[in-house]
């Protein structure tokens, strides 16, 4: 999908002064990076390293796991796009509401696709369908924040062996869960691929870096599909620096989930409104009266707030959009424009 997508302030003629409609952490790049980046400008008149190794080296000290374990790529939607490649053909199971790239990648290579909602898995009962040879799901899950907790996952990969399971842990740092990352199961289930953003947590979504985790027969069989030189010599040198300077660069998560919580409190007492239960600091929210694409319009026109659409994520209704925790003035902003919308559609 090119357009659909949140964080689209740039079609908007009016000055967006909030953007509640991007998940990635909003308070800016780690400092150093910026300067660490016009050190390194020189890099960009030689061509990058092939497939990022000097970066790969680094996450894969970072992971525990040999670099053979680690595909650097281009956003991890490079990653979604070279794994429906590699499984073209094949009976995917794709877990909604879910960031619309698996599905659209999955068609792009012919996949015959099925799908199960997030309360559908939360039952004791669930199975996969039959002869189900992939499966994406996003945890912690965009657009709802739902995390389901890793023990629940491994049961999932234990029982189906002979399907590939792709979890996307892009959002995985914005959780208080220390156990919420899959990683350390990788040595146990060779039927499974993590996808990794080094984009949201860092603020840096304009370089365009991720990275994939996983078996090294795995790793080999997406490189076979990847074209050289995909990231560029100055996401690599910020990956680089991001990485080797941790945990200093990481933000303060536990403010932004305590802002997050108070702001989901404040939500709630909205009439007209539902919040999704969330482990992160984005929520999925539903209007019981008009139509979000209406608010999203509204908010950018007149208020200069941008919400993100969500009525276009499969499983979602014309009421859905959603909302990242921003400051607590920009959080009450929006409070109060939206309560006054939607007293104007009452």
């Amino acid at each position: 999908m090119l357009h659909g997508h949140g964080d689209d302030a740039y079609q908007f003629t009016h000055p967006i002064s909030a953007n509640f409609s991007s998940n990635v952490w909003a308070g800016g790049s780690p400092e150093g990076l910026k300067a660490h980046l016009f050190e390194k400008w020189d890099a960009v008149h030689r061509y990058p390293e092939v497939t990022g190794e000097s970066l790969q080296a680094l996450l894969a000290e970072h992971h525990g796991v040999a670099p053979e374990q680690v595909l650097v790529t281009n956003g991890a939607v490079e990653a979604i796009y070279l794994i429906a490649q590699r499984f073209r053909n094949a009976r995917t199971l794709i877990f909604t509401p879910a960031f619309s790239e698996y599905e659209d990648a999955c068609r792009l290579h012919s996949h015959d696709l099925q799908f199960a909602s997030h309360e559908a898995f939360s039952n004791e009962t669930f199975s996969l369908p039959p002869e189900t040879k992939l499966c994406f799901i996003c945890n912690p899950n965009n657009p709802t924040g739902q995390l389901h907790p890793r023990e629940k996952l491994a049961r999932l990969f234990e029982a189906n062996p002979n399907t590939h399971f792709v979890t996307d842990e892009a959002f995985t740092e914005f959780t208080a869960d220390p156990n919420a990352s899959l990683a350390p199961l990788l040595r146990r289930y060779p039927n499974l691929t993590l996808l990794r953003s080094m984009t949201k947590i860092f603020a840096v979504p304009g370089l365009r870096l991720g990275y994939a985790l996983a078996s090294a027969e795995q790793i080999a069989a997406l490189s076979s599909h990847k074209q050289p030189w995909t990231v560029n010599a100055l996401a690599i040198e910020a990956g680089k620096y991001l990485i080797e300077r941790l945990p200093e660069t990481l933000p303060d998560v536990a403010g932004l989930l305590r802002r997050a919580a108070a702001f989901k409190a404040a939500l709630q007492t909205v009439p007209g409104l539902s919040v999704s239960e969330s482990a992160v600091h984005f929520f999925l929210c539903e209007l019981k009266i008009g139509r979000a694409a209406d608010l999203k319009k509204h908010l950018a026109e007149t208020h200069g707030l941008l919400v993100r659409d969500a009525s276009n994520f499969r499983g979602c209704r014309a009421g859905h959009f959603r909302l990242a925790t921003l400051s607590d003035a920009e959080n009450a902003r929006l409070i109060n424009a939206l309560q006054a919308w939607i007293q104007t559609c009452s």
